[in-house]
């Protein structure tokens, strides 16, 4: 009797109003933000969609350590220096930008800061493999740079590519003495699971903490799937969930209604991690 009642109600005071007073564009708009916002989805600001949340846990995590930080996809540079704010001195935070001119800028903003946390720019990508890729380019400083060519972008053809030094995660940290990554992030445009594969070792010794990785449509342009992500990272003993503005909805298996290609962040965890991040019922 209850629900019946809200139904009526939710009828008279939302789909009245909707249906007379709005177009179906507007209608679909408003839809289509009720829907993201409930399902944690294309909502790029950090402030407000989780990233700042996991950011200031791995911070308490990470607390009277010196930590050793990747992120890669840096931009020029916002994740890096948000987290610098809240490491211990004599951490390291190794920031990878492929792109020249956007790497430029990463270097002068990383210069105008000095802090006793050391953000060491690196002017390469990360994939499975060492070697060189054709970066596709979009502008100077896009976010929307990348290994492959953006098909699902409207509009937003690349204005040039340049050919740009690719690192191995694994070879990488072993030439350079570096024995744990506490965290990595990933915001590299679609080969999230290369740079993923080129773990394997770290992973599969349990090597690094915690990994915050992009996904959405950028997944379709590289042809990979989320359910791959889940076998390489479960497989390794990593729990993954879904980032929200209010904790991480972690989650057991993969499930095929995960696979939207909508953007979000994910999660993946070691053990020791779980229980540092609030938990989204």
């Amino acid at each position: 009797m209850i629900s019946q009642t809200l139904r009526r109600l939710a009828r008279a005071t939302i789909d009245y109003p909707l249906e007379t007073c709005l177009t179906a564009r507007q209608r679909f708009r408003i839809g289509r933000h009720i829907l993201d916002r409930a399902l944690g989805e294309n909502n790029c600001d950090a402030k407000c969609n989780g990233e700042s949340l996991v950011m200031r846990h791995a911070c308490r995590q990470l607390a009277g350590q010196q930590a050793v930080v990747f992120d890669i996809g840096a931009n020029v540079g916002d994740w890096s220096l948000e987290i610098r704010q809240g490491l211990e001195d004599a951490s390291t935070i190794y920031a990878f930008e492929p792109c020249r001119q956007t790497y430029q800028r990463l270097c002068e903003r990383v210069a105008e800061q000095t802090t006793a946390v050391d953000v060491v720019p690196i002017n390469a990508g990360c994939g499975d493999a060492p070697g060189h890729a054709s970066l596709h380019v979009h502008g100077a400083l896009a976010g929307s740079n990348s290994l492959f060519d953006r098909q699902t972008l409207r509009d937003a053809r690349p204005q040039e590519s340049e050919v740009v030094v690719i690192h191995q995660v694994d070879r990488f940290c072993q030439e350079h003495g570096i024995a744990a990554i506490d965290l990595m992030k990933l915001d590299v445009e679609g080969a999230e699971l290369d740079v993923l594969h080129g773990c394997q070792h770290l992973l599969a010794e349990q090597k690094i903490g915690c990994i915050q990785f992009e996904y959405g449509g950028t997944w379709i342009d590289a042809k990979r799937f989320l359910a791959e992500a889940f076998t390489l990272l479960q497989g390794a003993g990593y729990t993954l969930g879904k980032i929200f503005p209010d904790g991480i909805a972690f989650q057991h298996a993969y499930e095929p209604c995960h696979e939207n290609f909508q953007y979000a962040n994910w999660l993946a965890v070691r053990d020791d991690w779980v229980s540092r991040f609030t938990r989204r019922s």
